[in-house]
């Protein structure tokens, strides 16, 4: 596989090969669960979420008249979430049209669950239920990773992104070193977990790990 921009064009006539035997040149790759494809644009990966999640929301729809409102949360959180969180933090931040069949299916989920008109405003069903879509997800997942690369929770460290700036400021009694956005050149370079990151924690206050989760998803659900 060779990675490139979408409008850019390959023609790679070499073919290469281990103990000749030639190595077959594809478009996409799954590695750890996550479908990669050339032009790091995520659709395949995000299909096969589509698929995963479809079915489950299909087999709701039948159980939700027989079991309580608790149970169908339990499902969702056990056959639909892990599966839209899963890495979101690498692929969530892709164009908005790649992730809205995402989002149909999870308003399709409240809306069955609630017994609401599958044509009734989704946002207070989510708030209601206390269900994050999925781009509050992907803003949720990304902080909590950029707080514990920040707090040295991983081999590499918050550096390895972006650089702190040199001074700090106070919030809320808390020091807060604000990140050095990267310069980019594409407008497709905003999707990059690099420049999220770095977006996400310089707007927001992070305190211990705990607290700010659940601060911010309490935060999320209510914008």
């Amino acid at each position: 596989m060779i990675f490139k921009t979408a409008k850019r064009k390959t023609n790679v006539k070499t073919t290469l090969s281990i103990d000749d035997l030639a190595i077959e040149m594809v478009s996409s790759a799954v590695y750890l669960g996550v479908t990669l494809d050339s032009t790091l644009g995520w659709k395949p990966h995000i299909r096969n979420i589509i698929k995963k999640i479809s079915k489950s929301i299909g087999i709701i729809s039948y159980l939700r008249h027989y079991l309580p409102k608790s149970i169908m949360l339990m499902l969702y959180n056990s056959l639909i979430l892990p599966h839209i969180t899963y890495c979101i933090e690498i692929w969530g931040n892709t164009f908005n049209s790649f992730i809205d069949p995402i989002l149909k299916l999870q308003k399709k989920f409240v809306r069955l669950v609630t017994f609401s008109h599958p044509r009734a405003s989704s946002s207070p069903l989510f708030l209601k239920l206390g269900i994050l879509d999925v781009h509050k997800l992907c803003k949720l997942h990304t902080c909590i990773f950029t707080y514990d690369l920040k707090n040295d929770h991983y081999a590499h460290s918050l550096d390895h992104y972006a650089p702190s700036v040199s001074h700090s400021y106070f919030t809320r009694s808390l020091t807060h070193d604000k990140l050095v956005i990267p310069k980019i050149n594409l407008s497709s370079s905003k999707n990059s977990l690099t420049f999220s990151l770095v977006k996400q924690w310089n707007e927001r206050n992070l305190s211990s790990r705990n607290l700010f989760k659940y601060a911010l998803k309490s935060h999320l659900l209510h914008e």
